[in-house]
């Protein structure tokens, strides 16, 4: 996961890498095409949402991006 910041205000994109071990273990360990498709979902929205999260608090402790 990887957040690109335009300037100190916006956050523009959040690069997530869909590759990554952890999620193709927990594929791994699903049965049929519908559960693997859930599991990447739940993934993405996961790991989006805790990116929206640590930026709010970086943002609002004014810390340096």
């Amino acid at each position: 996961m990887h957040p690109y910041v335009e300037d100190e205000e916006t956050l523009e994109r959040v690069f997530i890498n869909m590759d990554s071990r952890v999620l193709l273990d927990y594929k791994s360990d699903q049965s049929g095409e519908e559960g693997i498709q859930i599991a990447g979902n739940r993934y993405l929205h996961s790991v989006y949402f805790h990116t929206l999260f640590l930026f709010t608090i970086t943002k609002n402790r004014s810390y340096q991006l």
